[in-house]
């Protein structure tokens, strides 16, 4: 579904997996954070990275005017909206050349999962 090309901004958690299939597919987010790592990944990603806007944290009640107001900050045009598209599209982008396999290259997260699985495979289990 986020790899729709009718999809702008995701409304997330903020947990990690909520976060990583959106930048997997170049979403921006709207962060609503309810609890444990979810605060610090929501502010990274605003802050640090400007992938995402808060829209709420923990149990905070949001009325839909306020609601409104980030959809449109994120879609409507503006230059932070296409920043915001234009990083999560670089990150996107990172994300895939992570994973490539050109010329005998394995990207890190390739790389990484094959040497855990020899790794793996390669030990005998005395039981």
């Amino acid at each position: 579904i986020l790899s729709h090309k009718s999809l702008f901004v995701f409304l997330t958690h903020c947990g990690w997996n909520s976060v990583f299939e959106p930048l997997s597919n170049g979403v921006p987010m709207l962060s609503w954070p309810m609890g444990a790592e979810q605060n610090f990944n929501a502010k990274m990603l605003e802050e640090e990275m400007g992938l995402c806007v808060g829209l709420a944290s923990g149990s905070s009640e949001v009325n839909h005017k306020d609601i409104v107001k980030k959809i449109d900050l994120v879609m409507g045009g503006s230059t932070k909206g296409k920043d915001m598209k234009n990083k999560a599209c670089e990150v996107m982008e990172m994300l895939n050349n992570s994973k490539n396999d050109e010329k005998g290259f394995k990207g890190s997260s390739s790389k990484a999962m094959e040497d855990f699985l020899y790794a793996a495979l390669s030990k005998s289990c005395n039981y």
